[in-house]
Parts: C-alpha cells; sequence; structure tokens
C-alpha cells in the first residue's frame, strides 16, 4: 500500500525509506514491464555494438550512439510512464495502450530530447577526447603519454558540469509529465527545482548508493563464484538489479516533483 504523500518539512534522510518502500511496491507489481524496458534496452545497445565496427569514423561512432540513445528513449518511454502513473495512484495500466496517447507521446517527445542533451557529453568525449580509446592503450600508458586534446577535454568537462546542473534542476519534468500533463512544462520544472539544487542531489545520492553499491558486490561474487559461466549468470541477476535502480529513479523523483508542487 502507497505511503501518503511526505510532509514538506521532512529532511531527504525520510525518503530513504520511502523510496525502497515505493521501489519494492511498483516492482513486485510491474515486474513483467520492468524487465520488458531492460530488455529494449539491452536489444537496443546490442545493435548498436554490431554496428559501430561497420561504422570506423569518431564522427559515425558520435551520430550512432546518439541514434542509440534516442531510439532507446523513445521505445521505452510508455513503459516509464506507467510506472510514474502506478507508482502514484496504482493505476495498472499497459504501454501498449497508451503509446499513442498525445500525453505518452508528449512524454516520449521529452524523454528523448533531455536523454539526448544529457547524452552529448559523453558523445563529445568519444569524438574529441583521447585519439586512441583508453580500452585500447598499451597497458601501464601513463597520462601524459596518451594523445589528448586539452582544449576538447576542458570544454566537455564543463559540458559535463552544465548537464549535471540541467538533470537536477529538471527532475521533476518526467513526473509531471506523466502525472499532471496539463500543467507541465521546462519552466514549471525548473521553477519547482529552484532553490532546491542541493536537497535534490542529498536526495538522489542517499537513495541510489545502496542500490550501485549492492550491484557492484553482487556481479564481483558472481565471477568469484562461477568463473567462466560469470558472464551467464549475470544477465538476468543484471536485468533484475538494472530493472529496479530504474524503478527507483522513477520514484525518487515522482516523491520529488509531490513534494515542490505542493503548495
Amino acid at each position: 500500500m502507497r505511503t501518503p504523500v511526505p510532509n514538506r518539512q521532512i529532511s531527504f534522510w525520510g525518503y530513504f525509506p520511502l523510496a525502497y518502500q515505493d521501489a519494492a511496491r511498483v516492482f513486485r507489481a510491474m515486474w513483467p514491464i520492468v524487465l520488458t524496458l531492460v530488455a529494449g534496452v539491452l536489444v537496443v545497445d546490442f545493435i548498436g555494438d554490431l554496428l559501430h565496427p561497420l561504422i570506423g569514423t569518431r564522427l559515425g561512432d558520435g551520430v550512432l550512439d546518439l541514434l542509440v540513445t534516442a531510439v532507446t528513449t523513445f521505445l521505452i518511454a510508455p513503459y516509464l510512464f506507467v510506472l510514474y502513473r502506478h507508482a502514484d495512484s496504482g493505476e495498472m495500466l499497459r504501454p501498449e495502450a497508451i503509446r499513442s496517447t498525445a500525453e505518452a507521446q508528449r512524454f516520449a517527445g521529452w524523454l528523448v530530447l533531455t536523454s539526448l542533451i544529457v547524452a552529448v557529453p559523453l558523445t563529445l568525449y568519444s569524438m574529441f577526447g583521447t585519439f586512441t580509446p583508453v580500452a585500447e592503450l598499451p597497458p601501464g600508458t601513463a597520462l601524459e603519454e596518451q594523445d589528448v586534446n586539452v582544449p576538447a577535454m576542458l570544454g566537455i568537462f564543463m559540458l559535463l558540469l552544465g548537464v549535471w546542473i540541467f538533470a537536477v534542476r529538471t527532475t521533476t519534468l518526467m513526473p509531471m509529465l506523466a502525472l499532471a500533463p496539463t500543467e507541465a512544462s521546462f519552466g514549471a520544472s525548473l521553477a519547482q527545482s529552484r532553490g532546491h539544487f542541493w536537497f535534490i542531489v542529498g536526495v538522489q545520492f542517499i537513495t541510489m548508493l545502496p542500490v550501485s553499491l549492492f550491484s557492484l558486490v553482487v556481479r564481483e561474487l558472481i565471477s568469484g563464484m562461477f568463473g567462466p559461466l560469470a558472464p551467464i549468470v549475470q544477465v538476468p541477476v543484471a536485468a533484475v538489479l538494472t530493472g529496479f535502480a530504474q524503478v527507483m529513479v522513477v520514484v525518487v523523483s515522482a516523491r520529488l516533483y509531490e513534494r515542490f508542487s505542493r503548495v
């Protein structure tokens, strides 16, 4: 059963139990939708990985990365939409049934746009960062021995900082689009988060850190226990953990929207 909307004066520590209660409730009720969402992300990423060797240029790889991001977010948008609705009111909607609605399409459009904005720094790094990918450098290569585009790296760092601020300030945009579409706008999201930047960062940090650490521990345990079979075992486990992490993002942003939208 859903916990009532928290008091506006609750500290960000109070959101920790709320987030995990909400996430457990949503995951139990909507796990087929959550795992379908994760499967869609994995499939599109796999297709992108297959296409990268056929391109062979940094510009082409960067464009492909942005295309994969756009396709992925467009495909999973209706799934996130129904997760937000269930997190808020317990509605049991089907993604296929709402995909063509005006509200879901607007949600998808904004999701694609914001995802592309967030993806830009990493894409630019792959195009203008180290001229030799770090993964392909000989072991032990020192940073000063690498071919680095220093001005581009500084610019990318500043852009990354700006994108992080953008992501925090627009935390309530997606839940607003799903839960109150008639009131949703980019300006309304900025107005809601104004003066609450570090509160939002704190809530996101304390709620997501345990999930991230637990995922790392589980991955290391599986690697140690199953050896050569670890990659096979990790697939379903990683799918569940990734799905739960995505649900956490949904419920935390929904709770923050509730807090800042109340008068």
